[in-house]
């Protein structure tokens, strides 16, 4: 007896190392390259566009295809999927390092989120089949530290990497990483893993809403040249909208059945998505930019500004175990009302930076953005979970996923746009009042919204050495910009949200793990692993 429960402890315990592993080795990637960008563009002469979308061709299938990885998961099991998933992480930070133009990296970037559309819900999934009742809390808990985790190391590791080599060496430390995760993962299914469910996999509707939001976020950057009022950003946004409805349409339809006979809980559901999208996004943007900032207008090297960081996912990482404690002993209202008014002060925060900010205009806030996300994620995933039956966990940890993922996406573009154009704006301006009536090409304008305002050989790209200084402030002016339209629309969406949620945040989570008469302790029944 006492043997096969170290037996039933052990596979639990492999497969949550398993799932910490897949999300810390996902956000290492995904921060250790927000960090590189910077070198990344001046290595390959990149503008602000394609610097989006190599942060973007990541997030879009993650956005686009995790409910459908989800499906993947119930289906044929957490571990195969976890495993299959991890490998193709690894292939694409492998082509990531081996590229040497931007079209071939952004390509490697969208390799990598598709096999991390897989493993994501996959590892959630395991960890939700061996856990339940608070104990299910802590193991979400434990998944988000290792992806708060990856977020904090990420940037620092970046730092490091870059003062010692070229930024190849960023994928390369990914694929190490990946590769680590594989293992636990193969360990972790030959151990036990989950139970194969056999449940529909409907991917039309998750590749057509994938396509509808390539289409959007296209727009959206497209904006950032053309401006709003183009053909060329308001047809495929239109486009893109139109996609998505109807997709969402047609899986409104589809889970009328289960609406009906109370397995899921619609306004619970779309209340626990939208706040995980509306958090990542006030956050998102304004550290995106503020990691440029840094290192541009500040002039810290990568590491430093890695170093910077810290405060931001290194106090996420800190407190997400303590989310539980936090939750059960103040209340689910109380605690999201702290998070979502930390989130707020930061933004509007980091939204005042001026060309002579030093650290202490940007630190605190950041610290502020980590104590939001070492609360939402927890409290958005568990409101998540309790809305939807357990047998569906991929699928709900899939879209949960998603969303965060969209909350990204659409941050990256849209912030990125009003940066672009408040950069252009400010620094046209600012060639008038000297008196030159120089035409600004949009390439300049392009360059000088990523932060470069040199170029390798020290030659100004924004012409004579004297617009430098001009080129800085239009920098700021439109990071001022873009941090103070994000904030508006973050209010915005936590106020609708509120009216959503009402009468929801008492909703507890999910008290039980596997299928009906399985208890958390039970042993998977013969032929049920997925290894």
């Amino acid at each position: 007896m006492t043997a096969k429960r170290k037996g039933r402890v052990a596979t639990g315990t492999w497969v949550i190392s398993a799932g910490t592993v897949t999300a810390f080795a996902i956000n290492v990637d995904q921060s250790i390259t927000i960090l590189a960008i910077p070198s990344i563009g001046d290595a390959l002469g990149a503008t602000l566009s394609q610097i989006q979308w190599m942060v973007s061709g990541f997030l879009l299938p993650l956005a686009a295809l995790l409910v459908v990885g989800g499906m993947i998961s119930d289906r044929f099991g957490a571990g195969r999927t976890l495993v299959a998933g991890l490998l193709i992480v690894l292939a694409g930070t492998i082509g990531s390092a081996m590229a040497s133009a931007a079209l071939p990296l952004i390509v490697m970037r969208v390799v990598t989120g598709v096999g991390a559309a897989l493993a994501m819900p996959a590892s959630v999934a395991a960890v939700r089949a061996h856990l339940s009742g608070p104990r299910l809390n802590v193991g979400l808990a434990m998944w988000f530290t290792g992806a708060l985790a990856g977020s904090a190391v990420g940037p620092v590791l970046g730092g490091v990497l870059l003062a010692l080599g070229p930024w190849q060496l960023v994928f390369w430390t990914s694929a190490s990483i990946a590769g680590v995760g594989v293992v636990s993962a193969w360990i972790a299914a030959r151990r036990g893993g989950t139970r194969a469910g056999g449940g529909p996999i409907a991917a039309l509707p998750g590749l057509a809403g994938g396509l509808g939001l390539g289409v959007l976020v296209w727009g959206l950057i497209n904006a950032g040249e053309r401006g709003w009022d183009a053909t060329r950003v308001i047809l495929p946004i239109v486009v893109g909208v139109a996609v998505i409805g109807v997709g969402a349409a047609y899986l409104r339809w589809a889970g009328r059945t289960r609406e009906r006979s109370g397995e899921v809980d619609p306004r619970l559901l779309v209340g626990a998505l939208g706040l995980m999208t509306a958090s990542v996004f006030g956050v998102v943007g304004a550290v995106f930019f503020t990691i440029i900032a840094m290192q541009s207008v500040m002039g810290y090297s990568p590491l430093v500004a890695g170093l910077a960081l810290l405060p931001f996912a290194g106090l996420a990482a800190v407190l997400s175990p303590l989310a539980p404690r936090m939750i059960d002993r103040f209340g689910m209202r109380r605690v999201l009302v702290a998070a979502v008014g930390a989130e707020i002060v930061g933004l509007a925060g980091l939204s005042r930076i001026g060309v002579d900010s030093g650290y202490l205009s940007v630190g605190p806030y950041l610290a502020l953005f980590g104590v939001a996300m070492s609360l939402v994620p927890t409290i958005s995933l568990s409101l998540a979970l309790s809305a939807t039956p357990e047998r569906r966990a991929g699928v709900t940890s899939g879209a949960h996923a998603a969303s965060l993922q969209f909350g990204q996406l659409i941050a990256i573009a849209v912030v990125g746009s009003l940066v672009a154009l408040g950069v252009g704006s400010a620094y046209r301006s600012a060639i008038t009042d000297l008196g030159e009536g120089l035409e600004v090409s949009e390439s300049v304008v392009q360059q000088i919204a990523r932060g470069a305002f040199d170029d390798p050989d020290g030659e100004a790209p924004t012409g004579p050495r004297e617009h430098e200084p001009a080129a800085r402030r239009a920098f700021v002016e439109g990071m001022r910009q873009g941090l103070t339209a994000a904030l508006g629309v973050t209010i915005a969406a936590f106020a609708a949200l509120s009216l959503v949620l009402r009468g929801r945040l008492g909703t507890r989570p999910p008290t039980r793990a596997g299928p009906p008469g399985r208890s958390e302790d039970s042993e998977p029944a013969e032929g049920a692993s997925d290894s």
